[in-house]
């Protein structure tokens, strides 16, 4: 009789091994989410210094010539080096790729950005911003284009000219992971899983447009 007690004591029901398996299961779990929340917020600070160090540069820029950097129109343009290229679009779209991306946007010596996984929403470089603005201040965004992509649904940060070519206001926007601005930016777009930020530049400048047939997304 002492030697049966002792054998069911030493053992375990099926019960119990279950129990524990799903509380292991559960702690990996809450480590994985503790841990892509710790990798997020590294990610979205890095995007916030990349986005204030393009406001510097084109602050810098202007308060030197007076006057922002030409673009073809107002609208929204790609800041930085490395994007998706004309190639990586065709192959993301093929002949089913947005009307506002032209048959010459894709051929020149350019790159894309904006929301490539989810949406036709797009926005193209223009290589002589990019020189421009890269010529006053060299800005590195955080990680190579596959870990932007990965982490934001994205391909780049950009800048978005409105008003006048007398009085040009210019705001940088940015991709970010979660549905809430980091401090310093605003929000302009989220949904569950990202948002949208910008942060404006302080002051308008002149610009001047250069009505170049560049098809440019706004």
């Amino acid at each position: 009789m002492l030697h049966r007690t002792r054998q069911k004591l030493a053992g375990f029901t099926l019960v119990e091994i279950l129990v524990v398996v799903m509380m292991i299961a559960l702690l990996v779990t809450i480590g994985i989410v503790a841990w892509r929340g710790v990798d997020d917020r590294a990610f979205n600070s890095q995007v916030v210094h990349a986005m204030t160090s393009y406001r510097d540069a084109f602050a810098l820029y202007a308060s030197q010539e007076k006057q922002y950097p030409a673009v073809p129109q107002s609208g929204s343009y790609c800041l930085h080096f490395g994007g998706l290229t004309g190639a990586e679009v065709n192959s993301r779209w093929g002949t089913s790729r947005p009307t506002s991306i032209t048959a010459q946007s894709v051929t020149e010596t350019s790159y894309f950005c904006r929301d490539f996984v989810e949406s036709t929403t797009v926005h193209a470089s223009y290589p002589p911003l990019t020189k421009a603005i890269d010529s006053v201040l060299s800005v590195k965004l955080p990680g190579d284009n596959s870990t932007y992509l990965a982490n934001t649904y994205s391909g780049g940060v950009w800048a978005r000219y409105s008003g006048t070519a007398a009085a040009s206001s210019i705001a940088i926007y940015g991709y970010f992971s979660g549905k809430t601005c980091p401090s310093g930016t605003t929000l302009s777009w989220n949904d569950d899983r990202k948002s949208i930020c910008f942060i404006n530049l302080s002051r308008s400048y002149p610009v001047t447009y250069t009505a170049e047939s560049w098809g440019w997304p706004t």
